[in-house]
Protein backbone atom coordinates (compact mmCIF):
# COMPACT_ATOMS: atom_id res chain seq x y z
CA UNK A 1 0.00 0.00 0.00
CA UNK A 2 1.51 3.76 -0.90
CA UNK A 3 1.66 5.67 2.22
CA UNK A 4 1.30 8.48 -0.14
CA UNK A 5 0.38 9.81 -3.72
CA UNK A 6 0.36 13.34 -5.17
CA UNK A 7 1.17 15.10 -8.24
CA UNK A 8 3.50 17.18 -8.96
CA UNK A 9 4.57 18.90 -12.31
CA UNK A 10 1.92 16.52 -13.92
CA UNK A 11 3.31 13.59 -12.13
CA UNK A 12 2.29 10.96 -10.10
CA UNK A 13 4.65 11.02 -7.11
CA UNK A 14 3.83 8.12 -4.82
CA UNK A 15 5.92 7.21 -1.29
CA UNK A 16 6.41 3.85 0.16
CA UNK A 17 7.93 2.10 3.06
CA UNK A 18 11.76 0.53 1.96
CA UNK A 19 11.04 -2.88 3.23
CA UNK A 20 14.95 -3.45 2.61
CA UNK A 21 16.62 -0.88 3.62
CA UNK A 22 20.83 -0.29 3.90
CA UNK A 23 21.82 0.35 7.18
CA UNK A 24 23.13 3.54 7.51
CA UNK A 25 26.23 1.83 9.80
CA UNK A 26 27.61 0.14 6.60
CA UNK A 27 28.15 3.69 4.72
CA UNK A 28 32.31 3.47 3.91
CA UNK A 29 32.30 6.97 5.43
CA UNK A 30 30.64 7.78 8.32
CA UNK A 31 30.34 11.09 10.03
CA UNK A 32 31.06 9.80 13.38
CA UNK A 33 31.53 6.23 15.19
CA UNK A 34 29.17 4.49 17.83
CA UNK A 35 29.46 2.37 20.46
CA UNK A 36 26.36 1.56 21.70
CA UNK A 37 24.55 -1.42 24.25
CA UNK A 38 20.91 -2.33 24.26
CA UNK A 39 19.67 -4.97 26.28
CA UNK A 40 17.08 -6.18 23.64
CA UNK A 41 18.82 -4.81 20.68
CA UNK A 42 22.06 -5.46 18.29
CA UNK A 43 23.37 -1.62 18.44
CA UNK A 44 26.92 -1.17 16.89
CA UNK A 45 30.20 -0.71 18.37
CA UNK A 46 32.31 0.20 15.80
CA UNK A 47 35.42 0.74 18.35
CA UNK A 48 34.92 -2.68 19.56
CA UNK A 49 35.35 -1.91 23.06
CA UNK A 50 35.20 -5.01 25.37
CA UNK A 51 32.32 -6.49 27.45
CA UNK A 52 34.35 -5.96 30.86
CA UNK A 53 35.01 -2.30 29.99
CA UNK A 54 31.16 -1.52 28.74
CA UNK A 55 30.19 -3.37 32.09
CA UNK A 56 32.32 -0.64 34.22
CA UNK A 57 29.39 2.09 32.82
CA UNK A 58 29.47 5.00 29.84
CA UNK A 59 31.58 7.13 31.52
CA UNK A 60 34.52 4.51 31.89
CA UNK A 61 33.94 4.36 27.54
CA UNK A 62 33.63 7.95 26.99
CA UNK A 63 37.19 8.77 29.41
CA UNK A 64 38.86 5.17 27.18
CA UNK A 65 37.97 6.66 23.97
CA UNK A 66 39.23 10.79 24.53
CA UNK A 67 42.22 8.73 25.64
CA UNK A 68 43.04 7.41 22.00
CA UNK A 69 45.31 9.69 20.16
CA UNK A 70 42.80 9.23 16.83
CA UNK A 71 39.77 10.57 18.41
CA UNK A 72 38.92 13.75 18.51
CA UNK A 73 35.24 14.16 19.83
CA UNK A 74 32.93 12.60 21.73
CA UNK A 75 29.15 12.77 22.87
CA UNK A 76 26.84 10.57 24.64
CA UNK A 77 24.29 9.19 23.12
CA UNK A 78 20.74 8.79 25.05
CA UNK A 79 17.54 6.89 24.35
CA UNK A 80 13.82 7.14 24.85
CA UNK A 81 12.06 3.94 24.62
CA UNK A 82 8.48 3.97 25.02
CA UNK A 83 6.40 2.93 22.44
CA UNK A 84 9.25 3.06 20.11
CA UNK A 85 12.43 4.43 20.35
CA UNK A 86 14.59 7.42 19.62
CA UNK A 87 18.16 8.85 20.62
CA UNK A 88 19.59 12.21 20.26
CA UNK A 89 22.91 13.56 21.75
CA UNK A 90 24.53 16.06 23.42
CA UNK A 91 22.22 17.64 26.45
CA UNK A 92 20.14 15.08 28.58
CA UNK A 93 16.67 16.99 27.96
CA UNK A 94 13.08 15.74 28.17
CA UNK A 95 12.26 13.06 27.36
CA UNK A 96 15.46 11.85 27.06
CA UNK A 97 15.94 12.53 30.98
CA UNK A 98 12.70 10.34 32.16
CA UNK A 99 13.68 8.61 35.02
CA UNK A 100 12.29 5.61 33.76
CA UNK A 101 12.15 4.77 30.30
CA UNK A 102 15.41 6.70 29.03
CA UNK A 103 19.13 6.37 29.79
CA UNK A 104 22.42 6.25 28.48
CA UNK A 105 22.95 4.01 25.55
CA UNK A 106 26.52 4.71 24.17
CA UNK A 107 29.08 6.98 23.05
CA UNK A 108 29.57 8.94 19.81
CA UNK A 109 33.01 9.47 18.35
CA UNK A 110 34.42 11.52 15.50
CA UNK A 111 38.33 10.26 14.65
CA UNK A 112 40.66 12.27 12.67
CA UNK A 113 40.14 10.30 9.36
CA UNK A 114 36.38 10.51 9.74
CA UNK A 115 36.79 14.16 10.11
CA UNK A 116 38.83 14.92 7.27
CA UNK A 117 36.90 12.29 4.69
CA UNK A 118 33.63 14.39 5.36
CA UNK A 119 35.46 18.19 5.78
CA UNK A 120 38.86 17.47 3.71
CA UNK A 121 40.57 19.20 5.97
CA UNK A 122 42.60 18.88 9.24
CA UNK A 123 40.86 18.91 12.59
CA UNK A 124 42.12 21.89 14.49
CA UNK A 125 40.13 21.93 17.35
CA UNK A 126 38.51 25.46 17.16
CA UNK A 127 34.77 26.20 18.59
CA UNK A 128 33.71 26.05 14.82
CA UNK A 129 35.06 22.95 14.40
CA UNK A 130 33.67 21.79 17.89
CA UNK A 131 30.08 22.91 17.08
CA UNK A 132 30.45 21.31 13.03
CA UNK A 133 31.20 17.77 15.33
CA UNK A 134 28.96 18.17 17.27
CA UNK A 135 26.04 18.56 14.14
CA UNK A 136 27.61 15.56 12.44
CA UNK A 137 27.24 12.96 15.50
CA UNK A 138 23.53 14.14 16.17
CA UNK A 139 23.43 13.93 12.15
CA UNK A 140 24.12 10.24 12.26
CA UNK A 141 22.50 8.97 15.47
CA UNK A 142 19.32 10.64 14.02
CA UNK A 143 19.93 8.79 10.48
CA UNK A 144 20.79 5.62 12.77
CA UNK A 145 17.31 6.02 14.88
CA UNK A 146 15.20 6.41 11.44
CA UNK A 147 16.46 2.84 10.57
CA UNK A 148 16.26 1.29 14.18
CA UNK A 149 12.74 2.60 13.36
CA UNK A 150 11.80 1.23 9.82
CA UNK A 151 11.56 4.81 8.94
CA UNK A 152 13.25 4.51 6.34
CA UNK A 153 11.33 5.47 2.76
CA UNK A 154 11.24 5.49 -1.25
CA UNK A 155 9.57 6.90 -4.18
CA UNK A 156 8.32 6.83 -7.38
CA UNK A 157 7.59 9.13 -10.20
CA UNK A 158 5.14 7.78 -12.50
CA UNK A 159 3.87 9.31 -16.29
CA UNK A 160 0.23 8.90 -16.07
CA UNK A 161 0.06 9.02 -19.44
CA UNK A 162 0.85 5.67 -19.63
CA UNK A 163 1.77 4.33 -16.02
CA UNK A 164 5.24 4.62 -17.22
CA UNK A 165 7.57 4.80 -13.85
CA UNK A 166 10.14 7.53 -14.75
CA UNK A 167 12.36 7.66 -11.97
CA UNK A 168 12.40 6.07 -8.38
CA UNK A 169 15.32 5.84 -5.27
CA UNK A 170 15.16 4.06 -1.98
CA UNK A 171 17.34 4.67 1.07
CA UNK A 172 15.44 7.79 2.65
CA UNK A 173 16.29 8.03 6.37
CA UNK A 174 12.91 10.28 7.50
CA UNK A 175 9.75 10.98 6.00
CA UNK A 176 11.17 14.78 5.43
CA UNK A 177 14.23 13.92 3.69
CA UNK A 178 12.42 11.43 1.22
CA UNK A 179 9.56 14.10 0.86
CA UNK A 180 12.31 16.43 -0.64
CA UNK A 181 14.01 13.97 -2.89
CA UNK A 182 10.64 13.13 -4.49
CA UNK A 183 9.34 16.44 -4.69
CA UNK A 184 12.78 17.45 -6.80
CA UNK A 185 13.19 14.66 -8.76
CA UNK A 186 9.29 15.39 -10.27
CA UNK A 187 10.30 19.34 -10.53
CA UNK A 188 12.86 18.15 -12.31
CA UNK A 189 11.68 15.36 -14.82
CA UNK A 190 10.48 15.77 -18.54
CA UNK A 191 7.44 15.32 -20.36
CA UNK A 192 8.44 13.15 -23.33
CA UNK A 193 5.79 12.80 -25.98
CA UNK A 194 4.63 9.19 -26.43
CA UNK A 195 2.56 7.24 -29.53
CA UNK A 196 -0.66 6.15 -28.42
CA UNK A 197 -0.87 3.76 -30.75
CA UNK A 198 0.52 -0.29 -31.15
CA UNK A 199 2.95 -2.31 -33.49
CA UNK A 200 0.31 -4.52 -35.77
CA UNK A 201 3.31 -6.99 -36.95
CA UNK A 202 1.61 -8.41 -39.62
CA UNK A 203 1.02 -5.30 -41.23
CA UNK A 204 4.12 -3.90 -39.81
CA UNK A 205 3.07 -0.63 -39.01
CA UNK A 206 2.08 1.71 -36.27
CA UNK A 207 -1.82 1.42 -35.57
CA UNK A 208 -3.63 3.55 -33.24
CA UNK A 209 -7.37 2.44 -31.65
CA UNK A 210 -8.67 6.41 -32.65
CA UNK A 211 -7.31 9.48 -33.53
CA UNK A 212 -5.35 11.84 -31.24
CA UNK A 213 -1.74 11.05 -31.02
CA UNK A 214 0.50 13.40 -30.67
CA UNK A 215 3.46 11.84 -32.84
CA UNK A 216 1.01 10.46 -35.43
CA UNK A 217 -1.85 12.45 -36.29
CA UNK A 218 -4.45 11.29 -38.03
CA UNK A 219 -3.67 10.61 -42.13
CA UNK A 220 0.47 10.19 -41.46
Amino acid sequence: MTLDKSTINGFTVEIDVDYDPMSPRDDDSPGCGLVMWGRHYDFPNDYAISKELLAQGWDEVEEYLKAQADIVWTEPIWVYDHSGIAFKTGDRTYPFADRWDSAQCGVAYVTRTMWAETQGREWTGTTADRELAAGLVAGDVETYGAYVNGDVYCYAIIDPVDDEVVASCCGYYGWESVEQAARAAAEDAEHVTKCHGHLDTKLGEIVHDGPGCPLHPEGE
